[in-house]
This record gives structure tokens, sequence and C-alpha cells, in this order.
């Protein structure tokens, strides 16, 4: 600026005030989170970098407040402040999500799209717009708007996922007599999203998201014995693998009709397909079967029995 002497009036010289229309996710939730009229958490996925399971709960992990609960080693449901699942809200860009559960409310996370997913509001304290079935609160999952960049833009991540058993190779582990549950490689995942500002009013999204990943072949023993022989009873060999397969697409159109109004449509699809078997053997000794810490004998007069068996089953969903 210009100096002055005692008592003028100083003139700053011109600036100007820049506003940059394109912002980060991060930026966005910071914004939203800030400028709430409630106690809200808004987190942008981008600070957490690839999907891995393609389940919306390894996220949801990381916010507090939010309980998740699991089945075996998948995220299953969620609750906010410790209000059960069955009264938590779980939306995307607001509309309500069905639960694919009998019985019951609560929504199972591996069943939530994950395609162009950008960011998530959990809310804690809950607004007259919200739902009265979100007692606790609800989670609302926002799509990537088109209009996020002012030009054409395409993202991609690529990545493989390995088991620590079988260490960083490509190969898909030991064959089964199970076609479904054999793998002759390890596959890719993905996750694609496509934006494109047509003009200033109209602008459209595709999102596509794929995750592959195996819980190679575990084996477990059990051993049944009597303590009062201090012998074994009953021996068993057992082994499991799971894969687990997920697909999501994602289509969204947005109409700017004027500086107030905005015409939003979004289409979105998920299928998951988890294929277990397991491989069991199983010996018992007999009633009269005696031994130490070291061997087991059977009697005469009390046979032992051999069985062995396969099981499988599939858990598939698709909303």
């Amino acid at each position: 600026g210009r100096k002055g002497d005692t008592g003028d009036v100083v003139r700053l010289e011109t600036f100007k005030v820049v506003e940059d229309f394109e912002m980060s996710s991060q930026a966005i939730a910071m914004n939203e989170q800030r400028n709430a009229p409630n106690l809200k958490n808004v987190v942008a996925l981008d600070s957490f970098g690839t999907s891995g399971t393609g389940n919306i709960g390894d996220f949801l992990l990381f916010i507090p407040g939010v309980s998740v609960a699991t089945s075996g080693d998948e995220m299953e449901n969620v609750s906010l402040r410790g209000i059960p699942p069955s009264n938590t809200g779980f939306l995307i860009d607001g509309a309500p999500i069905a639960s694919g559960q009998n019985n019951s409310r609560a929504v199972v996370l591996r069943e939530v799209p994950m395609a162009n997913i950008s960011r998530v509001e959990v809310t804690k304290v809950p607004t007259p717009d919200v739902s009265a079935g979100g007692l606790g609160g609800s989670v609302n999952l926002i799509t990537a708007s088109p209009f996020q960049s002012k030009k054409p833009k395409f993202s991609y991540q690529v990545f493989e996922q390995f088991h620590s058993h079988t260490g960083l190779t490509l190969g898909g582990g030991r064959q089964n007599q199970i076609p479904k549950t054999t793998a002759k490689y390890n596959e890719p995942s993905f996750d694609l999203n496509y934006s494109h500002p047509v003009n200033k009013s109209f602008a459209f999204n595709l999102g596509v998201n794929r995750t592959w990943r195996k819980n190679q072949d575990i084996p477990d023993e059990t051993a049944t014995w009597d303590l009062i022989k201090l012998s074994l009873v009953r021996s068993g060999w057992g082994r499991y693998t799971q894969l687990y397969k997920t697909f999501s697409e994602q289509v969204g159109a947005t109409w700017k009709i004027s500086d107030k109004d905005v015409l939003s449509v979004n289409f979105q699809h998920r299928n998951y397909w988890r294929p277990t078997s397991r491989s069991a053997f199983s010996v018992f000794y007999g009633s009269g079967a005696t031994g130490d810490a070291t061997y087991v004998q059977g009697t005469q007069a009390a046979l032992g029995t051999v069985t062995q068996g396969t099981d499988w089953r599939q858990d598939r969903s698709e909303t």
C-alpha cells in the first residue's frame, strides 16, 4: 500500500479474491462438517486409499462413536451411540437403503454399493428432515458430484490382494475338489471413476468397483481327550477355503435447472458372492481305546470309525 502522513487516509493497493472452482473431497468434507447444523462427522474416502475388501465398514471403523459388528472376518452391521443396528439409518445421497435381512431393518454392510463414493456423513443428532427410524443417528454415503471438476476427469486404481500364507504370488493356491472355491490365479481388483461436465448446467459420471480376495486354505485340528485315562478319544482335521467377489456400478447425471434448483438422478448396483468349502477328516478310536500322550490303541470289543466329507455353501446378494 501507499504510506501516508500522520492523520492521512491510507489507501490499499488493488487485490483480488479468487474462488477455486475445483475442490478436493477432503476440502468438501471439512467444509460440510464445519457448517453442519448438528453434530456430524464427514470423512472423505480418498484419505484412506484403496477400497480394500469393498466393504464400507472398513472406513466406518475410523469414525468416533461408530461401532461395527463383524461376522467372521467381514464387517456386518453398524450402530451409532450404542443404539442397535436396526435403529441406525443408512442412506445413499439422502435416500434410505432397504435391508436385505428377514425380519430386521438392519442394513448388511456387504450389500452397500461402493462405486464412486466420495465421502461418508455420520449424523449422531437427527434433524427434522431425517427419518425417525434412525434413532441413534444415520450414515449417509455421498456419491461424487460430476461438477467437482470443470473438465472431463478419469481416475483409476488397480491393485492386488495377497494372503500372508502364500506370500507375493499370482498363483491361486491349493486346488481343491470344489471348482467354485478353486482359483487358478489371483484376480485383480480395481476402482474406475469418470466424470464429464457437458456444459455449465449438465454433467454426468460413471463408476465401477471390483474386489477379489481369497481366504487361503487354513487347516485346523481338534483333539478330544479322556482326562481319566489320559488318552485320545477322537481326532479331527479340517481345511476351509473362501473366495470374496464384489462388483459395483454407478451411473449418475446432474442438471442445474437454476442457481438454486438442481435435479440429480443416480443408479447404483452391487453384486456380492462368497463361496465357501470345508473338507473334514475325523477318527473315533472307540470307547475302549487305551494309550497315553504319544499313542492310542483301540480294542476288538469296541470298533472305531473313520469319516471323511466335504461341504460347501455360497452367500450371494444383489442390491
